[in-house]
């Protein structure tokens, strides 16, 4: 068992997996939690950030969370090495003069993004979330503007 040869408790012997079949391949992933099935709405992720590579769209649960949906012919590419998951530069790779002068050390960057979208503000919030900006949304322009 992998406790015994790794140690730990035997709750972590278990693991989940989904097998993905696509264009007569297969492809098994490791999941961290299998929540269930249900029928949902995909939605187009929309807005200046291109889409991550192996993600579909996404959608709104019943609690208002967001979860991503995976492209299952993308995520077999992408494990096969056809497809690559960088885009070849980065949107937030730019070649500007260091302005490192003029912005305190401690000053954390700060983005408003602006929606009448639920979905399109949550997705881009988790995405400028974890490239380390402080995040502040607003469903129209006056919101922003007061803001």
């Amino acid at each position: 068992s992998r406790s015994s040869v790794y140690g730990g408790k035997e709750e972590e012997d278990i693991i989940s997996i989904i097998v993905l079949r696509g264009a007569g391949n297969l492809l098994a992933v490791e999941v961290d939690q299998v929540i269930g099935e249900q029928e949902i709405v995909i939605k187009q992720i929309e807005g200046p950030i291109p889409k991550p590579a192996g993600i579909a769209g996404a959608t709104v649960l019943g609690d208002g969370s967001i979860m991503p949906i995976g492209d299952v012919l993308e995520l077999i590419e992408i494990a096969q090495g056809r497809m690559r998951t960088d885009n070849g530069g980065s949107l937030w790779q730019k070649n500007l003069p260091a302005i490192d002068n003029l912005i305190p050390d401690k000053a954390e960057p700060m983005v408003l993004i602006v929606d009448d979208s639920i979905t399109v503000r949550e997705l881009l919030s988790l995405s400028f979330n974890k490239a380390g900006y402080r995040v502040e949304q607003a469903r129209d322009g006056q919101e922003a503007w007061e803001k």
